[in-house]
């Protein structure tokens, strides 16, 4: 099992995850530039366990399910709490091993505000808008040395103080869940469900990605978090701003605040009418650089009842 999650939403939980064949890459705190490079970059030579019939375990059940053809799968489940899922192949009595030491269970909580955030440029610098400094960060730069974005970061910590629920949605690939999630941990950024698009092999990373992908889930997380309200974290470099708008359109009551962090001078004509579309939604919205005061925020959701 190269990733799994379990998330509860009310009475029953989604389970997610990605079977690869041979041994899995293993992440380090601290790693030398060739070795990251070489560990991540081997992500994309690896074949996923395409179509084949599973049985996850958990809450004392076992539960049929398949995986598609990049080796990922879906169940949904009735639960009223998450346990750690046990992934068998069918017929097996020894679990398949898994990989990943990020957190795989996360249940429901009672506070009703939430966090739904973007990670490359809006928790991380990664530098997305130039090619070549993305790729250097993600391939050299150490996982220990890479910058959390401090305002975000002290969004997340605050809503995560509260027992409030954060969900990361991103457009990376599945191959890079043990390079984000050790990130994650090494800078203490509060935990959530990872949500990242199919595994994908190297000559496949020339094709585009659905356009819709982050909408799809994040209209899923809305849908089953019937109560709640939530905050939009991105920011400028890529879909962040339309795809909010969109979602503000389709869940106006849903939606507490956005906030888009700024990564560049100025934007084009084109990101600038995505800004202005989302600033004209009734829903408030802040574009921030990492340098602004963050105090007032930090008090509203400290205070915050719905």
């Amino acid at each position: 099992m190269w990733h799994i999650s379990a998330v509860q939403f009310g009475d029953h939980l989604q389970i997610r995850g990605t079977v690869i064949k041979g041994r899995c890459p293993q992440y380090r705190a601290r790693m030398s530039m060739p070795r990251k490079f070489l560990t991540t970059g081997k992500t994309f030579f690896i074949p996923t366990a395409a179509h084949i019939d599973l049985e996850i375990e958990i809450n004392g059940r076992k539960w049929p399910v398949s995986t598609g053809s990049r080796g990922s799968f879906v169940l949904e489940v009735p639960a009223t709490h998450p346990e750690q899922p046990v992934v068998f192949r069918q017929g097996d009595r020894v679990a398949l091993p898994v990989c990943q030491t990020y957190p795989s269970c996360f249940p429901d909580t009672d506070f009703p505000l939430a966090v739904i955030s973007d990670v490359d440029d809006t928790i991380l610098v990664s530098y997305t808008r130039s090619f070549y400094k993305r790729i250097r960060t993600l391939l050299f730069v150490s996982p220990h040395k890479r910058k959390p974005v401090s305002f975000t970061l002290r969004l997340l910590q605050a809503v995560a103080g509260r027992q409030g629920r954060i969900f990361y949605i991103s457009k990376s690939e599945s191959n890079l869940f043990g390079l984000l999630s050790n990130v994650i941990m090494q800078h203490q950024i509060p935990a959530g469900p990872l949500y990242l698009t199919t595994w994908t092999r190297f000559l496949q990373l020339i094709r585009k990605k659905a356009a819709d992908y982050k909408l799809q889930h994040i209209h899923n997380i809305i849908r089953h978090s019937p109560g709640k309200q939530f905050i939009l974290l991105g920011d400028d470099t890529q879909q962040d701003m339309r795809v909010y708008a969109d979602v503000v359109v389709a869940f106006p009551q849903s939606i507490y605040k956005i906030y888009i962090r700024k990564t560049r001078k100025s934007l084009s004509s084109r990101k600038q009418a995505y800004l202005a579309r989302l600033q004209a939604l009734p829903v408030p919205v802040v574009y921030f650089s990492d340098s602004d005061a963050i105090s007032q925020d930090l008090h509203d959701i400290e205070n915050y009842q719905k």
